[in-house]
């Protein structure tokens, strides 16, 4: 369900019934309470579509976070639309629930200078031990 007036009402009327409802679309700590308040098994944040259009994450997804989890609400907060490794350890930081991206972004995840840098480093140790 996005996180809307409506689309909150409905999650509400299914709160009682065994449909794990997913809150999507949210952008804000208060969209966040409100999903949490009307009974939403998942909370899904959207940090790519915020950063793609120049807004910062820093304290996003924490306060979301906090905002779900200050009130002992059951509601997980979902990280989506990860784009890079850099919002998967914002949201590591901030203590969410689970994250989700695609296979690309976590196999870009491991590819950084220094792995690289290290790895080259170590093959001319090596090397220079084998002769």
């Amino acid at each position: 369900m996005p996180a809307t007036e409506e689309g909150l009402y409905a999650v509400k009327l299914l709160k009682n019934t065994e449909v794990k409802v997913n809150v999507t679309l949210v952008f804000n700590a208060f969209q966040a309470l409100q999903a949490a308040r009307m009974g939403a098994y998942y909370i899904s944040p959207f940090v790519g579509w915020r950063e793609e259009r120049g807004e910062t994450n820093i304290n996003y997804i924490a306060d979301i976070v906090n905002a779900v989890h200050n009130y002992n609400f059951k509601s997980q907060v979902l990280v989506a639309a990860v784009r890079n490794a850099k919002q998967i350890t914002e949201a590591i930081n901030a203590k969410a629930d689970i994250i989700t991206a695609g296979f690309e972004v976590y196999k870009t995840a491991f590819q950084t200078p220094y792995t690289s840098m290290g790895l080259e480093i170590f093959s001319q140790a090596w090397d220079s031990i084998k002769k």
